[in-house]
């Protein structure tokens, strides 16, 4: 920070000026100013103009003046100029992007020379489209979050052409973290799951610091609302909440949230599928393996079909919310049976499950599958202030700030050397050990498996049209077919990243 310097009465004081950010526009910042002032003279007066004026004649003083001088330059040198690093997220401020805020906050009182913006969109598909339209234009941010996979690595594989039209060959635009984290041991201490989604080729890059783990495949339910509804303390199995029809077989709401764009695909593909099937199954339709149905009756088809119409037998008992965060609200509130959502939820609903009031398991049926994500932060090449970004990665790879960030935000540490604390270290000790668990099937969420030129938008219209109860069940066949007619992209992308990064 710039200062400017005073000499009042034979006493250097200083006053600051506006910043200079390094990365602002010309002319932001004040220049740095002295003023010498041996009385009460108007401010901006020289000390030449006040010794004319006789009001320090005597030689000493002249003497003295000029020593101040000297002094005040030493003392009032400029401070190193302003870092500002932007990190963009989907987090908002305030609620889910909390605990990164404290994250920030702790970085900034290490590193006074650096401002961290952290600005926020309100969907993460926002977020997508303006990261993309930054790094395809060469300006890409100091960092920011992506799924943990496909999110991540299709910027290690970026398709490129030259002005004619040719194609180029495919470009790496993130930076190989590998070495620049290897004190950290990030790398080693990380589950090996986490290691093959944010890593590429052979020998692996690895091109982003996982901050978490998140399981999607969770149910929260009301507990009063179930003894009420159906005297029992058990929640209902697969069998059971598929057996609701156009009567309503439920005695309680499901709170589905159908405005949330990844909400419904969270629903069918990552929670009921693999109940209704197993883990592998899942992992062999996302992979672009084509499995075929558990009873050898036909191809995968027939498994995403009971899928399908377990999702349009639960809406019949819907409570229609907008949000993940409005679902989970209704549940605690008492106003819905249940929502299915990721642990994020835990946050929100610490109290209640805490108390008891509210309980979560993992999705009836998925016990054995640990369906999962992670919030990951990569280093763009091409972003500016590669050393300060560095630092706070280095940051976000420590140990205690994972369990901080953690605790905070209702999700597992990545780093498996992370300690578990605070009023949910039980429900969170539980989830470690599932995720670790040898009878566990660990997959990645479908924002891991699906390309970003995968039509998601496509799907999810029909995803809506499946649980409008207004419509009929030929909405079962028309998300089936949606679903089918983009099912090669996803052997394709496989292929393409056995085929390793592009080119730096």
């Amino acid at each position: 920070m710039l200062q400017s310097c005073f000499l009042v009465r034979g006493r250097v004081v200083t006053k600051p000026s506006p910043r200079k950010v390094r990365n602002a526009p010309d002319g932001v910042a004040a220049p740095l100013k002295f003023w010498l002032i041996s009385g009460p003279v108007s401010q901006g007066k020289d000390a030449a103009s006040a010794l004319r004026r006789g009001r320090a004649r005597d030689s000493r003083v002249r003497a003295a003046l000029r020593l101040a001088f000297l002094l005040t330059v030493v003392a009032c040198s400029p401070e190193p100029d302003q870092v500002r690093i932007e990190v963009a997220s989907w987090w908002e401020p305030g609620g889910e992007g909390l605990p990164f805020e404290h994250l920030k906050r702790e970085f900034e009182r290490s590193h006074s020379e650096v401002i961290v913006d952290a600005p926020a969109d309100p969907t993460a598909d926002d977020l997508r489209k303006r990261v993309a339209a930054q790094i395809l234009a060469g300006g890409p941010p100091s960092s920011f979050q992506a799924n943990l996979g496909a999110d991540l690595l299709r910027w290690s594989v970026v398709d490129t052409q030259s002005a004619d039209g040719v194609e180029q060959p495919p470009r790496n635009l993130l930076s190989d973290l590998s070495a620049a984290l290897a004190s950290s041991r990030l790398f080693d201490v990380i589950p090996a799951q986490l290691r093959a989604g944010i890593s590429i080729g052979s020998p692996p890059l690895a091109v982003a610091v996982p901050l978490n783990i998140h399981r999607l495949n969770v149910l929260y339910f009301n507990a009063v609302v179930l003894q009420q509804q159906y005297q029992r303390t058990q929640f209902l199995g697969i069998d059971e909440l598929c057996a609701a029809d156009s009567r309503g077989a439920l005695l309680g709401k499901i709170a589905l949230a159908t405005k949330d764009k990844f909400s419904l695909t969270q629903l069918v593909f990552e929670n009921l599928l693999p109940a209704l099937t197993d883990g592998r199954f899942y992992a062999d339709l996302f992979q672009g393996r084509a499995p075929t149905a558990l009873d050898g009756s036909g191809d995968y088809s027939v498994e995403v079909r009971r899928a399908l119409t377990c999702a349009r037998s639960l809406a019949n008992s819907a409570l229609p919310s907008d949000t993940w965060a409005e679902a989970v609200e209704n549940v605690r509130m008492g106003a819905a049976l249940f929502t299915v959502t990721g642990d994020w939820a835990n946050r929100p609903l610490q109290d209640e499950l805490v108390s008891g009031a509210v309980v979560a398991v993992p999705f009836p049926g998925s016990e054995q599958t640990f369906v999962f994500t992670s919030d990951t932060f990569p280093l763009p090449l091409k972003a500016r202030h590669q050393k300060e970004t560095l630092e706070l990665l280095q940051l976000m790879s420590d140990p205690s700030v994972q369990a901080t960030f953690s605790r905070e935000k209702g999700s597992l540490p990545a780093r498996s050397d992370a300690a578990i604390s605070g009023p949910l270290a039980a429900l969170h000790q539980a989830t470690r050990d599932a995720f670790n668990a040898r009878e566990t099937t660990v997959v990645l969420a479908t924002s891991g498996l699906l390309p970003f030129y995968y039509p998601a938008a496509d799907l999810y219209e029909k995803l809506q049209a499946l649980v409008d109860p207004t419509r009929g069940d030929d909405t079962i066949d028309d998300a089936l077919k949606q679903f089918r007619a983009a099912a090669p992209l996803l052997e394709r992308w496989q292929a393409r990243l056995l085929e390793g990064p592009g080119q730096e």
